[in-house]
This record gives C-alpha cells, sequence and structure tokens, in this order.
C-alpha cells in the first residue's frame, strides 16, 4: 500500500477477509514537498519503483517539479514475517448433541425462552400474551408462577436474563400485524404472581414517531446495554439508560425479497471482539455488526444452515444455530467472524406433532440447551399450544448409543460392572440400573432416546467431541543481534555492502536508509525496537522487513527535438545509488508524442527520446 510517505506491507492467510501488516518501508520525501502516489513491479518482485508528486506545486506557480521529477526504486530484502496460520477447516453434519427430553407444559404460544440461573428456573414468553411463566426443571418443568406485567405489550418475544441486575430484557410486538414493536425491563420476584415493570419503551418509525416494527431478538452487552431487533425493517435497536435509539438498518438485515417474512431475528454478543451476530430468517443468513463503527457484513459460511430463528454463542466461541428442526453448530476460522463453518449439527425435529423449534437458552451451563417449540399451523386457530407448549432439552456432547457394542464401551468408560443384551426387554436402547448397562434391542431412534425410563433405569449416552477453533501457529518472536560477528553476518545476507561501528546513541544492529551500524550496550539496548528517525532495527532472526531505497531525480528537458544524439541531465545520484541501480533500466514516463526510457549503467546515464 502507497500511503504518500510509506510503503505498508500486508498479508492475508484467508482470502483478505482479514489482513495483518507485517512491515512498513519508510520512503518519507515530504521534507522536499513529495508525495509518493503510484508504483509498480520492477523486473522482480523484489524491486518496487515509486513516483513522487508535489502537488504544492501542481496547480501553483512552476516550481522544482515544472521540471524535475522524483523516482524512487525500492530493493525489499530479507524476509517477510509470516502471519499467524490460520487452521483449515472443512464443514461437516455430524451430530455433536441430542435431544433427550421433552415436556407439555402449561405455557400459551411460547416463543421467548430464558433461564434465571440465580433462582434455577425456566421462563417462558408468549405470541399472543405478555405473561411470562416460570417453570421448575427440577420436577419435570411443573408451573412455578405466571408473571403478568402491568403493561399494554401485546406479547413477550425474545427474553435474555441479566445475571448481573436480576431483570429480564424482553422484546415486546403485536405479532399478527408485526407492528407496535418495543421493549420492556422485568424485575421479577421469585415468589410472586406479579412483574416490577422497569422500563417500557417504543421503537421509532422512520417517520419519527413511535411504535413500529416487530421487535424480536434481544442480547445483553456490556454494561446491561440491550439490543433490539426489527425482524420487519431490518433494523438493530439499542437501549441505554432508559432510551432507545436505532443503530442501524442496513438491507442485509431485511427481508424484502426473501420468501420468508421475517428479516434480522435471534442474535449473540461477541464480548471479545465487541460484536453482534444476528440472524437474517428470511435470508438464510448470518450478519456480523461491528458495534464500534456500526459496520454491517454478511459472514460467508461454509455448509448449509436454514431459516435461523435464534442464535446462542457459548464461551468456546461456538455459534448454535436453532432452525425448526435443526441446531446448526458453527465456529469461526480464527478471523472473529468474518466467515464461519459448519462443524455439526444437532437433530430437534418434531414436525410430526406440528412443532417447529423457535428459541433457545442455555440452562444451568452450556452444556444443555432448552429451546422452545411453537405449532404456527395453530398460532391463529385452536390448537394444543393454546394451552400446553412443547419444550425440549438438548445436552451438547452427547448423541445416542446407537448400537450395544457402542453401549458396552460406554459402560467400560464410567466403569459399570456388567453388561446385558436382549431384544425383549421393554425399554430399548442403552441405559443403566444399579450399576450394570443394558441395551434393548429392536427400538427406534425415538424409543432409544426420548421414551420415559421406569423406575431406577436411567439412559446412557454416548459422547462425542464437540469441536472448537484451534489456536492460529504464533509467530516467532525476533532475535537480536548481540554481537559485531552476528551484526556483519546479518548484513551480508541482507546485501549492506559495510559495517560502521563505534559508539552511538542508539546501541546493537541497526541501520538508516542504505547503512548498517553496530554499538554495543545492554542486551535491553540492543533488543529495543524502536529507534529514533529513520533508523530501523536489524534482527538476527523473526525480524521484519528491511528494505533500502534510492531516489533519483530526473530532469525533463522544457522542449524536446529529434537530434541525432539524444542528451539529457540526471542530477541527485550518488555512487552508493549508482551500484545498487546499475544495469536497470524502466518506463519514466509517457506524453503525446514520446516516452522517455532511463537506461542505467554503472559508467553514465543516458536519456533515449523515442518517438511513438
Amino acid at each position: 500500500l502507497i500511503t504518500g510517505t510509506a510503503i505498508d506491507v500486508l498479508e492475508s492467510d484467508n482470502g483478505w477477509k482479514k489482513a495483518t501488516v507485517a512491515g512498513s518501508i519508510n520512503i518519507d520525501q515530504s521534507a522536499s514537498g513529495e508525495t509518493a502516489t503510484t508504483a509498480t513491479w520492477g523486473g522482480t518482485d523484489e524491486e518496487i519503483y515509486v513516483s513522487f508528486v508535489r502537488f504544492g506545486d501542481l496547480f501553483g506557480e512552476v516550481g522544482a517539479n515544472a521540471d524535475q521529477s522524483l523516482i524512487a526504486k525500492v530493493t525489499l530484502t530479507g524476509e517477510i514475517p509470516s502471519i499467524p496460520t490460520l487452521p483449515t477447516i472443512t464443514p461437516d453434519t455430524a451430530s455433536l448433541g441430542q435431544l433427550t427430553e421433552t415436556y407439555r407444559v402449561p405455557a400459551k404460544y411460547p416463543e421467548g425462552i430464558a433461564y434465571d440461573r440465580a433462582n434455577n428456573r425456566l421462563l417462558l414468553g408468549s405470541l399472543t400474551s405478555n405473561s411470562i411463566v416460570s417453570l421448575n426443571p427440577a420436577n419435570d418443568f411443573a408451573l412455578l408462577n405466571t408473571f403478568t406485567p402491568d403493561t399494554d405489550n401485546p406479547s413477550s418475544l425474545g427474553m435474555k436474563v441479566d445475571e448481573s441486575t436480576g431483570s429480564v430484557h424482553v422484546a415486546t410486538s403485536t405479532f399478527g400485524t408485526f407492528d407496535d414493536g418495543g421493549y420492556a425491563r422485568y424485575d421479577l420476584d421469585g415468589n410472586a404472581d406479579t412483574a416490577s415493570v422497569s422500563t417500557v419503551l417504543s421503537m421509532t418509525c422512520t417517520n419519527g414517531t413511535s411504535g413500529c416494527g416487530l421487535a424480536n431478538g434481544v442480547v445483553i452487552g456490556d454494561d446491561a446495554v440491550a439490543y433490539i431487533s426489527d425482524s420487519m425493517n431490518g433494523r438493530i435497536f439499542k437501549v441505554e439508560d432508559g432510551a432507545i435509539e436505532e443503530v442501524t438498518s442496513d438491507p442485509l438485515l431485511s427481508w424484502v425479497d426473501q420468501s420468508f417474512p421475517f428479516g434480522s431475528n435471534g442474535m449473540a454478543y461477541d464480548k471479545s471482539n465487541g460484536l453482534l451476530l444476528i440472524a437474517n430468517t428470511g435470508a438464510a443468513s448470518l450478519v456480523r455488526l461491528q458495534l464500534s463503527t456500526n459496520e454491517v457484513t454478511s459472514i460467508p459460511i461454509m455448509g448449509d444452515i436454514g431459516n435461523v430463528d435464534d442464535v446462542l454463542l457459548d464461551s468456546n466461541n461456538r455459534l448454535f444455530l436453532i432452525s425448526g428442526t435443526t441446531i446448526y453448530v458453527l465456529t469461526d476460522e480464527g478471523n472473529e467472524w468474518r466467515s464461519a463453518v459448519v462443524r455439526g449439527t444437532i437433530d430437534v425435529d418434531r414436525s410430526e406433532l406440528g412443532e417447529s423449534a423457535a428459541s433457545g437458552t442455555f440452562g444451568i451451563d452450556e452444556s444443555e440447551i432448552y429451546i422452545s417449540y411453537v405449532r404456527f399451523n395453530d398460532l391463529f386457530g385452536a390448537g394444543v399450544n393454546d394451552n400446553f407448549a412443547l419444550i425440549g432439552k438438548v445436552e451438547v456432547g452427547k448423541v445416542l448409543c446407537l448400537t450395544a457394542d457402542a453401549c458396552n464401551e460406554r459402560r467400560q468408560e464410567i466403569g459399570l460392572k456388567n453388561f446385558y443384551v436382549s431384544n425383549t426387554y421393554p425399554s430399548k436402547g442403552c441405559f443403566e440400573k444399579n450399576g450394570n448397562a443394558f441395551f434393548g434391542e429392536g427400538g427406534s431412534e425415538e424409543d432409544m432416546s426420548l421414551s420415559p425410563l421406569p423406575g431406577l433405569q436411567k439412559r446412557l449416552w454416548c459422547e462425542v467431541v464437540v469441536p472448537t477453533v484451534p489456536p492460529a501457529q504464533a509467530i516467532a518472536e525476533p532475535t537480536p543481534c548481540l554481537t559485531e560477528e552476528e551484526c556483519f553476518s546479518k548484513i551480508q545476507e541482507l546485501g549492506f555492502p559495510i559495517l560502521n561501528t563505534g559508539v552511538y546513541p542508539s546501541k546493537g544492529c541497526f541501520y538508516k536508509e542504505n547503512n548498517a551500524y553496530f554499538s554495543d550496550g545492554t542486551m535491553e539496548e540492543m533488543s529495543k525496537a524502536s529507534l529514533p528517525g529513520k533508523q530501523k532495527r536489524i534482527w538476527c532472526d523473526n525480524g521484519p522487513l528491511v528494505t533500502k531505497s534510492n531516489f533519483l531525480e530526473i530532469e525533463i528537458p522544457e522542449s524536446i527535438s529529434y537530434p541525432n544524439t539524444p542528451s539529457s541531465l540526471v542530477k541527485g545520484v550518488g555512487q552508493e545509488g549508482l551500484q545498487h541501480i546499475a544495469n536497470d533500466s524502466f518506463l519514466l514516463g509517457r506524453s503525446t508524442s514520446y516516452k522517455i526510457i532511463i537506461s542505467l549503467t554503472v559508467a553514465a546515464f543516458t536519456i533515449l527520446v523515442v518517438t511513438i
């Protein structure tokens, strides 16, 4: 990158989704009014020629730039340090978890779901009511309380519990008409049947009024700041200090021209990178919102995902996308979610009952996910979902032991005494009782996973490793040259002709422009990376790019004739520069009727004027 006073050297190992600065080359000539503008490779990829312009003279009085141009040759020597090597990841559809339990619970058309860890209870919202029910996971999700906020909010969609305050943040809307979008924060009492209302706010409309859009997803960022998605208008809102404001509106968050009429929906907050990861349901896509800049970008995904409704991010940087019948498990590629890979799936299909997995929440820890199901076909009629809703428990990293051999292997891993197999057992699949393991043959996968077990029987699950992103290979620390001999050996390798030694303010091995120096000092002094002015440290190993630049001033005649013997004058090239640029030729400039070619030799310079 040519930046006026420097050449910045960048590298990428992931298709330029992200780049790392590997080094910088100082070509600063601003003291004489020159700005580096354009460049070209020379005869090899170790040579760069740069042109300079005196912009101050360009439209003003005739100055030095009128008849003299500055160009530079930059010679790249040494190794450009490698950036961290990103892992090579391929998409996979392997099963990474299991739907282990389902329950019918007394809730009305649930959608939003949140786990209150402080009180060990599960909270469910409703598409058709502002009530929030509280369920007991320790007692088959029996009803604990029904919280009925004293507000006019018609529904409770996305929900998140803020563990730092004990409040629940809710996206509120009128689901049937997809308007009146807003936000509410409730302080839930552990025993009472009412909720203390802290905040109720409405989304703004594009014309400046309030009460528009479908508030659907909600997530909590730093300092209890909440973010709300508007699924109808492709917008994200922020709630902070009792006020709501629009953060962004972007086509990548919109459902326009999509078959499914919802855009931005479930969200996850990536604290380490300051990101929102947002599902666009209608577009079956994943979107990245950088909160520091409000930049919205699409996340390319290796592998297929469905129309995602909700998004969960765990502490291992794994993303769980809930999509009707499947949970897709994704990781990034070590690049702060500039791209993602499907690493596996979890089957949560209950479509034969008309149920669609809509929202999810981590349970008491990240090894369990609770999901709410919605019977969308019954939403505007009178179906079983009107009174008793389906919720499911997913255990991450556990899968069915589908065979007797797999069951026996699991039995050995956990140290159970004996193993028995029979096709006459009423219970199917792999289970344990009284310290022994059993495998009942002949059942379906549902029989082996979701069928209740009687008495003291307990289901045994096989285990799988849920993948994470392996760390990028670290860059080795540079090694200083600590002796004159080490410095001399290194500068010979880099092509410096001589080593100047003496007592200098800067210690160790370093260079300035095209001259190398060594001055003895302490370990700390000779390892210091930052040196004054144009001085640069020379490292004996794993160091950054070392460059040498030669500056040429070319005088261009005011008028050009076509004599038998062309002549010219070249200024400003010393003998040292001559040694570095000898025997090179390059195109310097062009006009309507001629071009100037510089032929460089050790003995002399000649400008050849060639008619085109």
